[in-house]
């Protein structure tokens, strides 16, 4: 696709690299496929969810356990497929802002396909989970949809901060197995005090702690005092704007893992208490 449309000197939209639309028609494909055949076996996948009820939080989850079989599968894929950029790439690490891979066929990372197709994938797929269930996130989750969309893109656009968009997109570790824990409790009606969930929620804590949580005051460091001169001194983004994306991500993510240090607390003092939100989601 991308060599007929460099032959017939199509015009991408925006100037965006074709990788990367093509990556968001990936993602937007993906997730309604992922979406159909969740819905399509729902009463296989999750037997539990089989019995009538008219409680609101019961139907809110028939329709959100759908979006946590995409969010699954997109978080495994994107998993492997920014590891190498995000991790092992010392070409992204030592120019985080300015390093920027726009090919689609690499010669690096397990799946072979480029980093800007990899961030398409993930704006397609916000986008379409945007659609789908929207409309039963909080507002805090909307934001984070709308504002990663437009982040990514504008970024890409500018052919910048590829590294960050590849670490973020490697955060999505922790997802899976958040994701893994909804569907057992909510879709396969796993007890919450079950050794196989309270595996996942540890497993979960772990994860996100390690990947999302403890690197932010190095990111932050190298983002404060070198990446944000050299955004200064380049045209392109805007280094302000990703500066208040950035603080905006920062408390986002420590608020989430606020609340799970708070429910492993109650836990271990055995009040019992619940924390019904978790990563922006119902749990």
């Amino acid at each position: 696709i991308i060599s007929f449309i460099r032959k017939m000197d199509m015009d991408v939209p925006f100037g965006l690299p074709p990788s990367f639309v093509l990556g968001i028609l990936a993602g937007l494909i993906g997730y309604s496929v992922a979406y159909l055949i969740s819905t399509a076996m729902s009463d296989v996948l999750y037997p539990n969810l089989k019995k009538e009820t008219n409680n609101e939080k019961d139907e809110k989850s028939k329709i959100l356990i759908h979006s946590y079989f995409t969010s699954l599968v997109h978080a495994i894929v994107q998993t492997v497929a920014s590891i190498y950029p995000a991790l092992q790439s010392n070409d992204h690490w030592h120019n985080r802002v300015l390093h920027f891979d726009e090919k689609l066929y690499v010669d690096y990372g397990l799946t072979g396909i480029g980093p800007s197709f990899w961030s398409g994938v993930f704006v397609g797929y916000l986008f379409a989970d945007l659609l789908a269930v929207g409309k039963h996130e909080n507002v805090l989750m909307v934001c984070h949809h709308v504002f990663a969309c437009s982040m990514w893109t504008y970024c890409t656009l500018n052919r910048q901060m590829q590294w960050y968009q590849s670490f973020l997109q490697c955060n999505e570790l922790s997802t899976i197995f958040l994701s893994t824990r909804y569907i057992l409790t909510v879709g396969l009606g796993c007890n919450k005090s079950s050794s196989i969930v309270l595996l996942f929620n540890l497993l979960c804590f772990i994860c996100f702690g390690c990947i999302r949580i403890f690197p932010l005051p190095s990111i932050a460091y190298h983002f404060w005092n070198n990446d944000m001169n050299t955004l200064k001194e380049k045209n392109g983004v805007n280094p302000h704007a990703i500066g208040c994306m950035f603080l905006f991500h920062m408390c986002m993510q420590c608020f989430w893992y606020f609340l799970m240090v708070k429910l492993v607390v109650n836990v271990l003092c055995g009040r019992g208490k619940k924390i019904e939100k978790v990563d922006g989601k119902d749990h």
